[in-house]
C-alpha cells in the first residue's frame, strides 16, 4: 500500500470506475427489453452476471461479466486524461472515439445513434460545433464519471465546461449537457466523501440549472420537471417492484437523456447508496438498462466503493481491463 496516497480518495475514484462497468455488464442482458417481458423472464430477478439471450430481440453475442459501449467510452475517456494530463478537449476526445470505431471489434454491437450520425457528420466536413446539435441520448452522460472525477470540487462552472467540451462532437445540445453535468456533478460529490444520496438531487439541480446555457436550444422538456417527477416517485417508494413499474411508465428508461437521468438518480435512490442493489434493480428497470446501471452503480460505487473481489477479478479478466490502472490515471490528475 502506497502510505502517501490518500486511500479514501482512490477507493472511491475506484468505486465509480468498477461501478461503471459492474451495472454496464448485469444489465447487458435485458437491454432494450420492456419492464414486462423481463419480469416474465426474470422472476427472481437478476443478482449476477448472466450472458445476452440468443432469444431476445436486438440480442448481441455476448458472455456474462462482458461490458458494452457505456464502459469502452468511459475508458476511452480516461485515455484521453492520461494523454492531455487532465485537459479536456473536444479534439481530443474525437480523436479517441474515430480511433475506437475503426479499430475495434466491439463497435458494431455497442456504438450509439448519435454517436454514429455525429461520426457521419465530423467525416463529411461538419464542424465539430455543428456534428452533435441533435444529440439529445444517454451517450452523453454514460462516459462522464471521468470528468466528474477530475473537475475541480466545488466548482461547477469549471465542471461544466468540461462536460460541454466532451458533449460537443456527439451531443452538442442543452438537454443532453444538462443531464451530463448532473450526473458528473453526483460524481464529483460522491468521490470527495459525501454520503447522502439524498442530497444528490439538489447538487444535480444546480448543476442542470447552470448549464442551460450550454449547447445548441433542442426541442425537449424540463429535465428539471422530469427529475422533480421522478424525485416524488421515490419519496412515495414502498416495494422495488411498484416503483420500478412507476419508474419505467410514468418517467420512461429509454436511450433519451429525459428519460435516462431522473431513472439513474430514483435508482441511487432507492437503493440507498448500495452499488449491489442499484446494478440489479437498473437490470430489471426496462429499455436501457445497461447504460441506466452503469451511470447508477457508478454513482453508488462513488458513495460506497464495496464491490465483493471475486466479482471485480471477473470482471477484470473477461473484458481483459485493470481497474487500478484506470483509477491511477484519475486519482493522478486529482491529487
Amino acid at each position: 500500500m502506497n502510505m502517501s496516497r490518500n486511500e479514501k480518495l482512490y477507493n472511491r475514484i475506484k468505486g465509480s470506475i468498477i461501478g461503471v462497468a459492474y451495472g454496464d455488464a448485469m444489465g447487458m442482458p435485458t437491454e432494450m427489453l420492456s419492464r414486462k417481458r423481463i419480469k416474465n423472464d426474470y422472476p427472481d430477478g437478476i443478482t449476477s452476471f448472466l450472458p445476452s439471450n440468443p432469444e431476445h430481440p436486438f440480442a448481441r453475442p455476448m458472455k456474462a461479466g462482458e461490458i458494452t459501449d457505456d464502459t469502452i467510452n468511459t475508458m476511452m475517456i480516461i485515455d484521453m486524461l492520461k494523454e492531455t494530463k487532465g485537459v479536456i478537449t473536444a479534439e481530443k476526445y474525437v480523436k479517441h472515439l474515430k480511433n475506437w470505431i475503426e479499430n475495434s471489434d466491439k463497435s458494431a454491437y455497442v456504438s450509439g445513434p448519435s454517436t454514429l450520425a455525429a461520426i457521419d457528420k465530423l467525416e463529411s466536413g461538419v464542424s465539430i460545433e455543428k456534428s452533435g446539435i441533435n444529440g439529445t441520448t444517454n451517450g452523453a452522460q454514460m462516459k462522464i464519471t471521468p470528468v466528474g472525477v477530475i473537475s475541480t470540487k466545488n466548482n461547477i462552472s469549471e465542471l461544466v465546461q468540461n462536460v460541454s467540451e466532451i458533449c460537443m462532437p456527439t451531443h452538442n445540445t442543452s438537454i443532453a449537457i444538462q443531464g451530463a453535468s448532473a450526473v458528473a456533478v453526483a460524481i464529483n460529490y460522491s468521490i470527495h466523501g459525501n454520503n447522502d444520496y439524498r442530497y444528490l438531487w439538489d447538487v444535480a439541480d444546480d448543476a442542470i440549472e447552470y448549464s442551460k446555457k450550454y449547447g445548441f436550444d433542442h426541442p425537449s422538456p424540463s429535465l428539471q420537471y422530469r427529475m422533480k417527477q421522478a424525485h416524488q416517485i421515490v419519496r412515495e417508494h414502498e416495494n422495488y417492484a411498484d416503483t420500478l413499474d412507476r419508474l419505467y411508465y410514468e418517467v420512461g428508461t429509454s436511450l433519451d437523456t429525459i428519460q435516462t437521468v431522473p431513472a439513474v438518480f430514483s435508482i441511487v435512490h432507492i437503493a440507498e447508496g448500495d452499488p449491489l442493489l442499484a446494478a440489479s434493480l437498473s437490470a430489471m428497470v426496462g429499455y436501457d438498462t445497461d447504460t441506466i446501471g452503469a451511470i447508477a452503480t457508478s454513482i453508488c460505487g462513488a458513495i460506497n466503493p464495496n464491490f465483493p473481489e471475486e466479482d471485480i477479478s471477473f470482471l477484470e479478466t473477461i473484458n481483459d481491463i485493470d481497474f487500478d490502472d484506470l483509477t491511477q490515471v484519475l486519482y493522478d490528475i486529482v491529487k
